[in-house]
């Protein structure tokens, strides 16, 4: 809840709703960002009284207005288009949700690790992956080295690819266990998580520690159709 009264009405006067976190307002909060909407202290004063907070704003309906005592039309109507912003806000901040965070499994063994940089002399960069609600981000990051040693004065260069999880098709896993050598080295099984999307050839490719492949794919797939259900309501 917001307690700090200086901070309440910062983010009221902007109605920064996006950076609000208005699931934690309490009634009274709720009745405030009303108010500062230019409904009549009355109707606010019924949402303290039925104990509507921020956590319920977004499913109040006319029916639920009529039975606090809000009897006239017009008022009900501001106020659902009031909280209608509030509905948007909250589907903004189920899309942008964090799901998951990982980087690229580079290597299959410690001895892969070792030969593949020269004994750490010349280090690789993994890819960071982000999934959220309606997104996957795939990062590709290469910092400027001298050696092992990162180059403080440049800073280093990326690339950011956006996968709309609306568009995504399909999600295979491919799993490849290391050699009989490999495995003397502590070898690991590597999956190659596959993305496939509605342009066929704009295929992405995650390469992940075996077992986190399948476990990020299903995290997908529920987002794929999470996104789908939004779309078709």
């Amino acid at each position: 809840r917001t307690k700090n009264p200086t901070i309440f009405k910062t983010t009221m006067s902007h109605f920064d709703l996006a950076n609000t976190d208005f699931m934690e307002w309490s009634p009274s909060d709720l009745a405030k960002y009303l108010e500062k909407k230019g409904v009549d202290k009355t109707n606010t004063a019924l949402f303290v009284d039925s104990g509507l907070d921020g956590k319920t704003a977004a499913t109040i309906n006319e029916g639920h207005l009529k039975e606090m005592g809000i009897s006239k039309i017009g008022d009900r109507l501001s106020i659902l288009k009031i909280l209608e912003t509030l509905k948007k806000a909250s589907d903004q901040k189920s899309f942008t949700k964090l799901i998951w965070k990982g980087k690229e499994q580079l290597y299959v063994s410690t001895c892969n690790k070792l030969t593949s940089t020269c004994f750490g002399c010349c280090p690789d960069d993994p890819d960071e992956y982000t999934l959220q609600a309606n997104s996957l981000e795939i990062k590709t990051i290469k910092k400027y080295r001298i050696g092992p040693c990162v180059m403080c004065c440049c800073a280093p260069s990326y690339n950011m690819d956006n996968i709309d999880m609306s568009i995504v098709t399909d999600v295979d896993v491919k799993g490849i266990p290391p050699s009989c050598c490999q495995k003397c080295c502590c070898g690991v099984t590597v999956e190659h998580l596959t993305i496939q999307t509605n342009d066929k050839q704009n295929t992405k490719s995650l390469v992940l520690k075996g077992g986190l492949g399948q476990e990020v794919a299903k995290k997908i797939r529920t987002q794929v159709e999470f996104m789908q259900r939004m779309e078709r309501n």
